[in-house]
């Protein structure tokens, strides 16, 4: 788990991307903190909240990885470098897999919609029309 000084830690691992090699963490910028949506009812792109991507520790800081998983200090430098500066990437929502599962989110909504209609139609009692031919 990576902690920052003076914030909350959080479970990072989830959002580690093995491909790119990167953190892509949903952030707030106005509070300066990590804040995940309600993915379970989210309907639309969060508009206080952005998504941030940037490299793993092992890029981040090199040396320190090298030395917590008992490698060379220099092991992997000649082929990466050494960085003294990294900038995080703001990753737009549609790059991310929000935009389907808000898709999935409002057809799950729109089923369940459906659903209630159809139960209400159900309960409502029919109206009492011809009760027979009439002599």
């Amino acid at each position: 788990m990576i902690s920052f000084p003076g914030e909350l830690n959080f479970p990072i691992e989830n959002y580690y991307d093995e491909d790119k090699r990167t953190y892509t963490i949903p952030y707030n910028p106005k509070t300066h903190e990590f804040q995940e949506p309600d993915y379970r009812n989210i309907k639309g792109l969060p508009k206080d909240i952005i998504t941030v991507e940037f490299p793993s520790e092992r890029l981040l800081d090199r040396i320190g990885w090298n030395r917590k998983y008992g490698f060379d200090m220099k092991h992997g430098l000649r082929i990466n470098g050494l960085a003294m500066q990294f900038e995080a990437r703001h990753v737009p929502w549609k790059e991310t897999f929000l935009v389907d599962l808000i898709k999935s989110n409002r057809s799950i909504e729109r089923k369940r919609e459906e659903q209630r209609k159809g139960l209400q139609q159900m309960k409502e009692p029919q109206q009492p029309g011809n009760k027979g031919r009439r002599m």
